[in-house]
């Protein structure tokens, strides 16, 4: 990680579970951001609770130790069968952590035509 890594991210941070298998590590103030996202007054609104049920059920505090490494919970590895290659890609409000072969799955899976798909619908 660069020496400024810490910084950026600040002092508090959480980490969670991501989508497509890899974990998302959230600075505290984008963490608040998506905790309001997944509030509702609803007890019965499956949805939300689906999303409640997997972003919140692993999500967990984190630090630094003082050599700027970060330790993740097992359920957050396991999730993102992290190994000894990892890959840390900045996704603008969050990091995400990925395993070298997923990451290279996910990526081989893109096509030129679908990432301009994508890039349309999103008005890019």
């Amino acid at each position: 990680m660069p020496p400024r890594f810490a910084g950026e991210l600040g002092v508090e941070f959480v980490a969670t579970r991501g989508m497509h298998g890899c974990v998302w590590i959230f600075p505290r103030p984008e963490w608040e951001r998506v905790l309001e996202k997944l509030r509702t007054d609803s007890l019965v609104d499956s949805r939300t609770l689906t999303l409640q049920r997997f972003f919140l059920g692993a999500a967990s505090e984190c630090a630094l130790d003082p050599q700027g490494r970060l330790s993740l919970p097992p359920v957050l590895r396991e999730h993102a069968g992290l190994g000894k290659e990892i890959l840390i890609i900045g996704a603008c409000n969050r990091l995400e952590v990925w395993s070298r072969e997923r990451w290279d799955l996910y990526n081989a899976a893109l096509t030129d035509a679908r990432l301009e798909e994508l890039g349309r619908d999103a008005g890019l």
